[in-house]
């Protein structure tokens, strides 16, 4: 599930908040609703376009870096499981 605001993208796809980290897009904080986390990023982010990585993620046209993908899957989980 993404959501997506003016000043704010969230989603809970933990696989998708990691390729936007890998992508370079920082994450400034997690929202816990119930038992779902949502990651969230900022819409303004200086040399990251989050409209163009949502795209490229749909149209699996994206790539990054499997090494920094895998990191920040396993970064996020550990977050997640700590919360």
């Amino acid at each position: 599930m993404i959501r997506s605001m003016a000043s704010e993208l969230s989603t809970s796809d933990l696989y998708y908040a990691a390729f936007l980290q890998a992508s370079g897009a920082l994450m400034t904080r997690t929202d816990r609703v119930g038992t779902r986390f949502f990651f969230v990023f900022p819409r303004e982010q200086e040399g990251v376009d989050l409209d163009d990585l949502q795209q490229g993620w749909v149209n699996n046209t994206a790539e990054v870096p499997g090494q920094q993908y895998a990191h920040h899957i396993k970064t996020l989980k550990a977050t997640v499981h700590t919360l």
